[in-house]
């Protein structure tokens, strides 16, 4: 991936978490100490549909295709890219066709908006990928967090769909856990955590013996006005909050929130990890 000299630089690496989002200037990548935004940049220019970090790659979802590890494999253009149940690279094109970049057409999923662990949120409900496409309930989901092959770092993690009807869990029927309309989910090595309307945020607590997700559902402290949050994030003992406008809110966990803005408007999506051969705690499910 190229990069700009455009940079803000932070030398501590220590408890180092990198933060990627897809934005409307390109994907812009953020390294966060503690809950000081250090070092960031675009490192890939371009609209920028959506973002994960999937078996060591950077992979983007753009209007033209999809590009894994800075290399466009010729599958677009794409609306959204994730993980299937194995952890691989599973991408939902413009028209709806659900696949693996090489592969066969799975099946097909009408105006996708989130892709995770073998799981795809649309207007009409949450879908299951396997070795073909089917509806599994529920309506007008916006994002997912999938269990299957630990993708979202919690041993033992439910599965999680953000609807316009309340916070659901799988298992084995869907069940809301929070009521209200959220707007996103994602889990963590340390827990999951979702985005409500009105700028809710809430971090699910996980057992401290056996690190299995709870059904308990904390409501962190309100966030600044200046941010206008789209999505979420979480690492080991911090949570993220992107802006629609450009601003990254991050927030310890018995903290405060603390605020940046990166200057790069048109947020869509927000992950936390770490590509191969960098350094730092992996983070959100979407890797």
């Amino acid at each position: 991936m190229s990069s700009i000299n455009e940079k803000r630089v932070y030398d501590d690496r220590e408890g180092t978490n990198v933060c990627y989002l897809a934005t409307d200037v390109g994907v812009v990548r953020v390294t966060v100490s503690a809950d000081l935004v250090g070092e960031y940049g675009v490192v890939r220019r371009g609209t920028a549909r959506d973002v994960a970090v999937v078996d060591g790659q950077v992979v983007v979802a753009t209007d033209e295709s999809v590009v894994d590890g800075g290399v466009t494999t010729g599958v677009g253009p794409a609306l959204a890219v994730g993980t299937d149940a194995r952890g691989g690279l599973l991408v939902v094109v413009a028209d709806g066709t659900v696949q693996q970049p090489g592969g066969p057409a799975l099946g097909s999923v009408a105006d996708a908006r989130a892709v995770a662990g073998g799981l795809v949120a649309a207007p009409d409900g949450v879908y299951r990928v396997g070795d073909e496409v089917s509806h599994a309930g529920l309506n007008d989901v916006r994002d997912v967090t999938g269990a299957a092959g630990g993708t979202n770092g919690i041993g033992g993690a439910t599965p999680l769909a953000a609807t316009a009807a309340g916070l659901y869990a799988l298992g084995p029927g869907w069940s809301r856990r929070v009521e209200g309309a959220f707007v996103a989910v994602t889990g963590g090595p340390d827990g999951a955590v979702a985005l409500g309307d009105g700028g809710r945020v809430f971090r699910s607590l996980v057992d401290e013996t056996s690190g299995r997700q709870l059904d308990v559902w904390e409501r962190l402290p309100p966030l600044p006005a200046t941010v206008d949050p789209v999505d979420v994030g979480r690492g080991a003992g911090v949570t993220y909050v992107a802006g629609e406008g450009g601003r990254l809110a991050v927030r310890l966990d018995g903290g405060e929130w603390r605020t940046r803005l990166l200057g790069t408007p048109g947020v869509h999506r927000l992950i936390v990890g770490e590509p191969k051969g960098e350094r730092g705690p992996a983070g959100s499910d979407r890797t």
